[in-house]
């Protein structure tokens, strides 16, 4: 475990440049989100669930390849009609997610391998995704820290709002230590509001046993407990096969190590299975439910399936589950909780893209069914291991039909109900709106309404709702009485949304 405390800043020398996207259309249920003449590959996306979406991409938009990014705010229905690039060398794989409160999201990338010997860390900071003078991006140099830490192959970014807004969440990543591991664990996350920040790694050259070979990383953090759990695959020397490890730490709390912030570690969890071989695999965690899907392979079988690992009690015990499994092979799977015990997983099988949910926090999943409309036309060869991604309101794909590779977006419906928290208005006191766009109702769902500010009666507001699928109810604060600005927080289950809004007396005025 080492310490940064130099943060680079990416300033006005590489500032972020929009390019245009090319009009997009909608064909059946898929949108179209770019149609450049040259490639769009390795999508990412991650929303708020109020309808503002957020991916990256790798494309080339006339001036070479680059990681671009972009958004939506309306659910997907239109983009913005530019892309931003930072002028870095050429990254690859982008990743984001969604902070959990506002619209605030962040995004990282696979450095260049002459970035600092490809051991620059990007983090970057979206407070809007369709409004890119908000954008911004720092990194930190990690190659002479330390052995060294270097030749990042693979990151996989996961935020939490647990402690403070600096504190963005963690980056699991592969890479080289200059102790001569190879393709081994690291883990990054800041550590003070100035940049300092560390990084991790999980064993030592000298040892029997060593955690190398990664081929895959996954990270999420559970929004309900704050526990983070950065995720990799590992080659087992012994047998050939590729097994799973996981470092679990507590993102909602701080001690200290060597002055510093850091956040304490609460173990190591290990998934061997002597018949089976993980080849690639992605994280997700809501209330201690932790599911992993799986890539798998049977020993000395060419046969890819997706297998389900899932635990209720935050990986105290783990178990599995078959999500597909056919003469076909299934690859690149993706998850993504919607709420408790409630997930939605993708995966790609003959070039089409598959949807599946679970409503049983992993232990059975409904019957997958093709997303993409046009059949055969989801491409792989460019986007190993990123053919689609993941958000809770719908799939992004690389997309063939149109003879290059294009990006699409469709909405997938989620297991029971999916709740956004879509407007929240001032008045006599507040009202937000809740909308419920899953396929079940909301019965008694929990909510808060709170206010950080000068409030004096009425500073937070707790109660129920049932909101029907596919309709919307309304929730307030009742009487409230203080003077001054406020920054507004309503949360149902695991949606939130924040406002700011000036407090005269019993009214809220100006929100925005």
């Amino acid at each position: 475990m080492d310490l940064c405390t130099e943060r680079h800043t990416v300033d006005t020398v590489t500032a972020p440049v929009a390019h245009p996207l090319m009009a997009a259309a909608t064909l059946g249920t898929d949108v179209q989100v770019t149609a450049g003449e040259g490639l769009e590959i390795q999508p990412a996306i991650a929303s708020d669930g109020s309808g503002n979406l957020f991916v990256g991409m790798i494309a080339d938009f006339g001036s070479g390849y680059n990681a671009y990014f972009t958004g939506s705010n309306d659910g997907g229905t239109t983009w913005a009609d530019n892309a931003v690039a930072w002028q870095i060398d050429t990254p690859e794989y982008p990743d984001v997610d969604y902070w959990g409160e506002g619209t605030r999201f962040f995004g990282t990338m696979v450095p260049n391998p002459s970035a600092s010997d490809g051991s620059e860390l990007y983090v970057m900071e979206v407070g809007n995704p369709t409004d890119f003078d908000n954008y911004a991006m720092v990194y930190w140099d990690w190659a002479d820290v330390g052995s060294g830490y270097t030749d990042f192959k693979a990151v996989n970014i996961g935020c939490d709002n647990g402690v403070e807004d600096y504190a963005y969440g963690g980056i699991s990543i592969i890479g080289n230590h200059g102790s001569g591991l190879v393709d081994t664990p690291f883990f990054s996350y800041q550590a003070t509001e100035d940049g300092t920040a560390w990084i991790y790694t999980f064993t030592s050259v000298d040892s029997d046993f060593t955690l190398e070979g990664c081929t895959s990383t996954s990270m999420d953090a559970d929004p309900a407990t704050h526990y983070a759990y950065p995720t990799w695959n590992y080659l087992d020397e012994q047998t050939g096969l590729y097994n799973v490890y996981i470092s679990v730490f507590d993102f909602g709390t701080w001690d200290e190590y060597q002055g510093y912030p850091i956040h304490p570690g609460l173990g190591d969890v290990y998934i061997n299975d002597s018949a089976v071989s993980v080849e690639y695999l992605d994280i997700s965690a809501y209330n201690n439910n932790v599911v992993i899907v799986a890539q798998t392979s049977q020993y000395g079988s060419p046969n890819k399936d997706i297998t389900c690992y899932y635990s209720s009690d935050g990986l105290e015990t783990i178990q599995t589950s078959t999500i597909a499994a056919s003469q076909d092979s299934e690859l690149y799977p993706k998850v993504i909780h919607t709420g408790s015990n409630q997930a939605i997983a993708i995966f790609v099988k003959n070039s089409n893209l598959y949807v599946t949910t679970t409503e049983d926090g992993g232990a059975t999943w409904t019957e997958p069914e093709q997303v993409n409309d046009q059949d055969g036309t989801v491409e792989t060869t460019y986007s190993t291991y990123a053919a689609a991604d993941l958000s809770r309101s719908g799939t992004l794909w690389a997309d063939t039909r149109n003879g290059n590779s294009d990006l699409y977006y469709d909405e997938v419906a989620a297991p029971g109900p999916l709740l956004n928290v879509a407007t929240i208005s001032g008045g006599f006191g507040v009202t937000a709106t809740v909308t419920n766009s899953g396929s079940g109702d909301a019965e008694n769902a929990e909510w808060s309404i709170t206010f950080d500010g000068p409030v004096f009666i009425g500073k937070e507001k707790t109660g129920a709702v049932t909101v029907p699928a596919g309709g919307e109810a309304e929730i307030k604060s009742g009487f409230i009485f203080g003077i001054g600005r406020a920054t507004i927080r309503v949360q149902v289950e695991g949606a939130s949304k924040s406002a700011e809004g000036l407090v005269l007396g019993p009214l809220v005025l100006g929100i925005e």
